[in-house]
């Protein structure tokens, strides 16, 4: 189930461990463990490459200034600034919703969101660590407990369905 969980998410691991156990809420708590080792776990992957970060953001500088200079030069001067442009309105909107948007990037089950988008996202504002943390551990227990009653209100919507058919 843990497996499930790290290749597939928690849209296909709580459904498959509440199999597994049988209840929904053992299935939360297991997978709600598992993020929680897997937030600190992207933490500390974040933490060890911030120094390759450091340089990486040199050689954008330095790059950058070769644009300007090659923008000045030469008749293109639109090229590279479409590309800063659209940049910058994503950046933007993650500012302007903040914790919020942390917080439901987190909870999200679908491809796209869950706890690895909500530590990229969360190391992209400026929000303390504390909060940061408290932020994706809200997520994720929201995320799992949003899947585990969707799932369970769904197979009991199953077997009420399944009971009157067959009388």
């Amino acid at each position: 189930m843990i497996f499930t969980h790290l290749l597939l998410g928690r849209l296909f691991s709580i459904p498959y461990g509440m199999v597994l156990l049988g209840k929904w809420y053992w299935a939360t708590l297991l997978i709600l463990s598992v993020d929680m080792i897997e937030i600190s776990v992207v933490f500390y992957i974040l933490d060890r490459t911030k120094d390759r970060w450091r340089l990486k953001a040199r050689i954008k500088v330095l790059f950058r200034r070769f644009r300007y200079g090659w923008e000045s030069v030469s008749k293109r001067r639109n090229i590279f600034r479409k590309q800063r442009q659209w940049h910058s309105r994503i950046l933007r909107q993650a500012q302007k919703w903040g914790d919020l948007g942390v917080l439901v990037i987190t909870t999200l089950p679908f491809f796209g969101g869950g706890i690895w988008s909500g530590v990229l996202l969360a190391r992209l504002l400026p929000i303390s660590t504390r909060r940061r943390l408290f932020l994706l551990m809200a997520g994720s227990l929201s995320g799992c407990i949003f899947v585990s009653l969707g799932t369970h209100g769904f197979v009991k919507l199953l077997k009420s369905l399944t009971s009157t058919l067959l009388l």
